[in-house]
């Protein structure tokens, strides 16, 4: 084997943020990406960071068989067991850092629903609110807000479920 060999394989990463409203004024949110390869100047364009990743091994895995490329078959399959051990890692702390960016959703869901449960009830106990159909309007626009606070946190617990059948799901 040859002695202390050092290769770069340095990547440029771009995000785009897409943020925009549906007909029925839900707000959206995508990311987009373009990733490049700086040494080898290829280039992939991507909307989910696993493509962008799957460039990554691509160009790593073909820097580490060309520097293997001299050595017994023996010695290859062991370099190449080496530089897996990084995909190892990074699959571990990408799925923490989803989980974490759930648990972060959910605390901010629960944080906003608090808030406003706290301004209703406080303006529900500092105003006399007149009967009739103000009333009535009002108590329509805070059901409206409930259920869609409800539906949030539906959509944010089947996210969850997702990504803990992924989590789950053989490799």
């Amino acid at each position: 084997m040859t002695k202390d060999q050092r290769r770069v394989s340095s990547f440029v990463i771009r995000f785009t943020q897409h943020l925009w409203k549906d007909q029925q004024g839900v707000p959206h949110l995508q990311w987009r990406g373009n990733i490049r390869h700086v040494q080898g100047d290829q280039q992939a364009s991507f909307t989910d960071l696993e493509e962008a990743l799957s460039f990554i091994r691509h160009h790593l895995t073909q820097l580490t068989l060309e520097a293997a490329a001299g050595e017994s078959q023996t010695e290859q399959k062991l370099i190449l067991q080496e530089s897996f051990k990084l995909w190892e890692g990074l699959v571990s702390s990408y799925t923490e850092m989803m989980k974490d960016t759930i648990d972060y959703a959910f605390d901010q869901s629960d944080a906003l629903k608090s808030l406003v449960d706290e301004v209703v009830a406080h303006t529900l106990k500092t105003r006399d609110l007149p009967l009739g159909a103000k009333s009535q309007r009002i108590s329509a626009v805070l059901d409206k807000l409930k259920a869609q606070i409800q539906a949030l946190a539906e959509k944010i617990l089947l996210l969850e479920e997702v990504l803990q059948r992924d989590d789950e799901a053989p490799r």
